[in-house]
């Protein structure tokens, strides 16, 4: 994630670098034995998950009346 309004460009650039170091061998096997799952993926599709996210969790809140106290 950064800040609204951040630039493609540089965006880019950290994604690639993060994609580059998730797939480091040293840094998945520290990943996964924090029971977590090393992922490098493109900010198209972690946008796509978070918005999936958003309406999966959006219907199930309404779905079950929830409420934040």
């Amino acid at each position: 994630m950064a800040p609204g309004g951040t630039s493609k460009p540089l965006i880019q650039k950290i994604s690639t670098d993060v994609a580059r170091i998730v797939a480091m061998p040293e840094i998945q096997e520290r990943i996964t034995s924090q029971a977590s799952e090393p992922v490098g993926n493109r900010p198209e599709e972690y946008a796509a998950f978070i918005n999936a996210e958003i309406v999966k969790w959006r219907a199930l809140i309404k779905q079950t009346n929830m409420t934040a106290e």
